[in-house]
Order: structure tokens, then C-alpha cells, then sequence
């Protein structure tokens, strides 16, 4: 859990297959992901290395985002790849250093 904080490695950050790493909060290295980012539309996940992205993203299922709402999730120095599933309330929008979501 990130809590607003910062996690540190001289390698990378995986979050494996049933593993859930929750947000918001900095990364301080490459990010993989095959596992479950969790956060809420309030905070944003930032990576000062590349996010590699699949398994899942899920946003805090007590809010109710108005439709047409745009918060972004994750910033980084580059987005390769995308999630494999997402929040059904949310369409992703992905950039080359961003991931957006807009609520349906």
C-alpha cells in the first residue's frame, strides 16, 4: 500500500498474478504489472520509470463519479502495454505517459 508514499527499487516493482498494490502514491522505478492496481479518482499513481501494464485496475468501489468524469490513474515516463481488465463504471483512455479514466 502506497498511502501517499514513496516505494523505492534498484530494480523494478512487480505486482504478480493475485497480488494487489493500492494507491495513490509514487514509484520510484520501472512498474510491472500482471497482478491488481487499486486507488481511488482522488489520488494518481506516478512511476519515474516505464509502467508495463496488464491484470487489473480497480477504483474505489464508495465513489460514485459523475458520467463524462475524467480523473487520471497513472503517470509515468512512458505506459507500455494496458490493463487486461478494468472497472465496468470506467473506459480507460491511454497516452504515451498517461492513463485516464472517464466514467461511463
Amino acid at each position: 500500500s502506497l498511502q501517499g508514499g514513496k516505494l523505492s527499487s534498484l530494480r523494478w516493482v512487480e505486482i504478480a498474478p493475485g497480488a494487489t498494490l493500492t494507491g495513490p502514491g509514487s514509484i520510484d522505478t520501472d512498474l510491472y504489472t500482471t497482478g491488481t492496481l487499486a486507488t481511488s479518482r482522488r489520488g494518481i499513481i506516478k512511476v519515474t520509470g516505464t509502467a508495463h501494464l496488464g491484470g487489473g485496475l480497480q477504483i474505489d468501489s464508495r465513489e460514485t463519479p459523475e458520467s463524462g468524469e475524467r480523473f487520471p490513474v497513472i503517470e509515468a515516463t512512458a505506459i507500455r502495454g494496458k490493463f487486461d481488465t478494468i472497472d465496468p463504471r470506467f473506459i480507460a483512455e491511454y497516452t504515451p505517459t498517461t492513463v485516464t479514466l472517464v466514467a461511463k
